[in-house]
């Protein structure tokens, strides 16, 4: 974690969700999903940081670990392949059924 809007990775995940969510990628229209995103409460630390409720407390309000919601913000965690680039490949070339290649990945 290397900035002081979020108190801990966790925080930070469930933001950058919030922000694809709002951007627009869409979710399965199932109770569940609704439950694990709405149910988890926000509030801040004393330095001012983005803290998500903690589970024994969701549990004290009678809801469930959001199992779900913590499995789609942790695929926000980390940017993987931001600026990946597809690498120039050959030229297919063209295989007859039954014939034989002798070259690896061509």
């Amino acid at each position: 974690m290397n900035n002081n809007k979020h108190a801990n990775k966790r925080a930070e995940a469930w933001d950058a969700m919030r922000a694809a969510l709002t951007a627009g990628i869409e979710l399965p229209d199932d109770p569940d999903w609704e439950t694990d995103l709405c149910g988890t409460e926000f509030g801040f630390n004393n330095k001012g940081a983005i803290q998500l409720e903690r589970k024994d407390m969701m549990k004290s309000r009678g809801l469930p670990s959001p199992d779900l919601g913590d499995s789609l913000a942790m695929t926000f965690a980390v940017n993987v392949a931001s600026s990946f680039r597809i690498p120039a490949v050959s030229t297919p070339i063209n295989v007859q059924p039954g014939q034989e290649l002798n070259r690896w990945m061509r």
